[in-house]
């Protein structure tokens, strides 16, 4: 005895009497349409998860690390704090999530700059430039709190930077090759580069001497960069 089954209007299946194929197919269907909903939800939770990370961001802007709570933010949003902790287990994490949006610009636009073969000071110039141009966008206040508050936040911070600028050793061989710097080590350099940057620019330095972290970052580059020039370059 033969049956016609139609599967949804995508076609008529005829078995004859195989209700365990039909089923088995059914079956195959249904979990591709599970797969299609899964999906869709998780784009809906990458767009809530993108809204919060929003949020939070801005009230960071105004108010710094400190002052901002979960409930501020669940309020801005519009959704209770349970919701909100479906996301994200703390201000903490959304914090990093903040970080973690600015770094990966940051890491991005480094290896376009570390792409290019022509003047190697030009380029760390162009890739200092880049960094700070992404980290002014981090207010003061935000990173200032992050460093008292969340330590290991901010430890990330310096170990991202260091990762992004440990090509300074290859930059400045290079220079030295094309006769752009002094005869200087290369390698102790860098080093002393890396060392000043990690204890200078830091917000609690820039407060002790009533700077901005950004002053701080480009009166260090600016002093190495003179001292390292040759008269040529």
């Amino acid at each position: 005895m033969s049956y016609e089954l139609p599967i949804d209007g995508l076609q008529t299946a005829v078995y004859n009497g195989n209700y365990k194929n039909y089923f088995g197919f059914l079956g195959l269907y249904m979990e591709n349409v599970s797969c299609g909903v899964v999906e869709v939800r998780g784009y809906m939770d990458e767009a809530v998860r993108l809204r919060i990370i929003n949020e939070a961001a801005d009230l960071f802007k105004s108010k710094g690390y400190k002052s901002v709570t979960v409930s501020e933010i669940a309020d801005r949003l519009g959704m209770s704090k349970k919701t909100l902790y479906v996301y994200f287990s703390s201000k903490e994490e959304m914090a990093e999530a903040v970080l973690d949006r600015t770094m990966s610009v940051i890491a991005d636009k480094v290896t376009v700059q570390l792409k290019r073969e022509d003047d190697p000071l030009g380029i760390l110039r162009d890739t200092f430039l880049t960094i700070k141009e992404e980290i002014v966008k981090l207010p003061a206040l935000f990173l200032e709190d992050m460093q008292k508050q969340a330590p290991a936040l901010w430890a990330k911070v310096e170990a991202f930077r260091s990762r992004q600028l440990a090509f300074i050793e290859h930059l400045l061989t290079r220079a030295q090759q094309n006769g752009q710097i002094r005869d200087v080590n290369p390698a102790l350099a860098s080093a002393m580069m890396m060392d000043c940057i990690q204890r200078m620019v830091r917000p609690d330095f820039a407060a002790k001497h009533g700077v901005t972290i950004v002053e701080v970052a480009d009166t260090l580059f600016a002093m190495m960069m003179s001292g390292l020039r040759t008269d040529q370059a």
